[in-house]
């Protein structure tokens, strides 16, 4: 039913508007993807190449429950979208549709959520699920092995991989305060209290834990040799190798900054560091590598001209471009300063269908239909978003082109708007990390979210509100 109304080329395809919508998705979530005007213009899995819909991929129907069925969400949209099983090779690449991951968690991971109470096929997160996850997360007694992770040249700072005693197939990523990024740490646990108060749930559970600084130090010796730094880089820092950039970088620069304590009563006469420690997922890839994709040119911010309603993009596109204006907003209100298309952008599944299975990556695949994951959120809060920073463009929100707000996430800012985003923020997070994310800070993610809405108002004012408001 989905393409049939859509096709639009079709002559049956004018009574489709008329068709009762029957499909097991909540009601409402092709609110302006149908019918002539609004959205619709650009809406849903359009077929441009006026192919016989029969002969069409099969639609794949889903059952899902949403907490707030008033707000069709980009959940909703993904699984009234023509979701295909894919076989890597019967499809040609310009079909417009999305790949379906398998329609069951591989029996070989089916028990990890029950042995960790962490769920690492499951996005958006349900908040419910996160406490156990954050208590296993946190329990450095439970830490199996510590690893270093290699200097990338796009990704350049200190982090280790944890596997856990309980069940070694679990992973996790701590990223640590450090010379050249010394926020990095306190932003990434931040953001993820901030996706849960937004209600986005795309961050996956991020935990703030006290460290002995032993631990790292044991781990940079043990594994060490065995990583290589990018010379540029240790030439910066002016290191020879991998453990002395640990200790000068990360361990010595926290000690000279006072960052690291020797009154936690949890370790009595150790010496800990505050780092962040967030769960690993299964069958992340960037979003340029996936079914979701949109166009996008190196070095050039032209993609942000279509959040405005006066340059529509191609109807394939669309779900692609609801999640950077909901990104965009997350961003905005948060202040970060490190997103674009190609960078800091994920998803789970949709690995795309061209490419050989090699190239998906080994590891357990997301079941069912994909969805978007909110990563790398070490640089939020501490900075302004301004027209000047990043090589991509800016944030798109601080120019007043922007004109395209995600409607589930810009309900919930208008509810934070009025009971106060840094008030609930402050219950949100623990205590130790307040040192770090000051009210003082929380105060200017209140002001841009009034800026946000002004925004908002200014484009409502402009092109009405069902061209603006998407989902």
């Amino acid at each position: 039913w989905n393409v049939m109304a859509l096709e639009g080329k079709r002559k049956e395809a004018r009574g489709a508007r008329k068709i009762k919508i029957d499909l097991e998705v909540e009601e409402g979530s092709f609110e302006g993807s149908v019918g002539s005007g609004g959205e619709g213009s650009e809406g849903g899995s359009t077929s441009t190449d006026g192919s016989d819909p029969s002969s069409r991929v099969k639609h794949h129907h889903h059952h899902h429950h949403h907490h707030s069925s008033a707000y069709p969400s980009l959940e909703a949209r993904i699984h009234a979208s023509t979701l295909a099983t894919c076989n890597f090779k019967d499809l040609p690449p310009e079909q417009p549709h999305i790949c379906l991951g398998p329609e069951k968690i591989d029996p070989e991971w089916e028990d990890l959520l029950e042995t960790t109470g962490c769920n690492i096929f499951k996005v958006p997160f349900d908040e419910s699920e996160d406490k156990k996850c954050l208590e296993l997360l946190s329990d450095v007694s439970g830490w199996k092995e510590v690893k270093p992770m290699k200097q990338e040249y796009d990704e350049r700072t200190v982090k280790f991989k944890v596997k856990f005693n309980v069940d070694e197939r679990l992973r996790a990523i701590v990223k640590v305060p450090q010379k050249l990024f010394p926020y990095e740490a306190m932003s990434e646990v931040g953001s993820y209290y901030a996706d849960r108060v937004m209600q986005v749930n795309r961050v996956p559970p991020t935990a703030w834990v006290h460290v002995p600084v032993e631990v790292f130090e044991h781990s940079a010796k043990q594994y060490g040799d065995s990583i290589k730094l990018i010379p540029q880089f240790a030439n910066e820092s002016k290191v020879h190798d991998y453990y002395e950039w640990i200790m000068k970088d990360f361990i010595n620069y926290n000690r000279k900054k006072g960052l690291t304590l020797s009154d936690d009563p949890a370790y009595p006469d150790k010496e800990v560091v505050g780092v962040s420690i967030q769960l690993f997922v299964a069958d992340v890839r960037p979003l340029l590598s996936s079914d979701l994709a949109i166009p996008w040119v190196p070095h050039n911010d032209n993609w942000q001209l279509h959040l405005n309603p006066e340059h529509p993009f191609e109807p394939k596109h669309t779900i692609g471009f609801i999640r950077q204006a909901e990104l965009s907003m997350y961003d905005y209100v948060l202040g970060s300063v490190d997103r674009s298309p190609n960078k800091n952008n994920f998803v789970v599944g949709a690995c795309r269908h061209h490419h050989t299975v090699s190239k998906c990556g080994s590891g357990p695949r997301h079941p069912g239909p994909p969805s978007f994951l909110t990563l790398d959120n070490g640089l939020m809060f501490m900075y302004e978003p301004t027209a000047a920073r990043s090589a991509d463009g800016p944030n798109p929100l601080v120019k007043s082109t922007y004109c395209m707000f995600e409607r589930k996430l810009l309900a919930r800012l208008k509810e934070l708007h009025e009971i106060g985003f840094s008030k609930e923020m402050e219950q949100a997070m623990p205590g130790a990390l307040k040192k770090f994310i000051t009210s003082k800070l929380l105060h200017k993610c209140d002001h841009r979210l009034s800026k946000l809405l002004k925004q908002l108002d200014h484009c409502i004012e402009k092109y009405g509100e069902d061209k603006v408001v998407v989902a």
